[in-house]
């Protein structure tokens, strides 16, 4: 079914006719507009920044070691005894985690 659904879409977007791509093209960039208003209306702009800088960050991290290393020396300097704010039997600390997804990339 969602085989089906993605192959819908894809015919969809890469269409042979420009008309009906530009139509959906559009109707995307609108449906992600719509989001983003929305999530900044409701959330408000400081955290709607600082959550799309990390979704960045952890996609940048994910890529490439080389983001891992960046990440991880940020938080050496900056802020080495931060924790989140909950606890899974131990406090993660931002360092575990840069260390973690570093880990996880290599």
């Amino acid at each position: 079914m969602l085989h089906a659904a993605y192959n819908n879409a894809q015919n969809l977007i890469f269409s042979p006719n420009p008309v009906l791509r530009r139509v959906i093209m559009g109707a995307i960039l609108a449906i992600g507009a719509l989001a983003s208003a929305l999530y900044v209306g409701v959330l408000g702009p400081t955290i709607a920044l600082a959550t799309a800088l990390a979704l960045i960050g952890g996609v940048m991290i994910l890529l490439d070691t080389h983001w891992g290393f960046v990440a991880l020396v940020a938080v050496v300097f900056g802020l080495p005894f931060g924790t989140l704010p909950f606890s899974i039997g131990f406090k993660p600390s931002f360092l575990d985690l840069a260390l973690g997804a570093l880990f996880f990339v290599w």
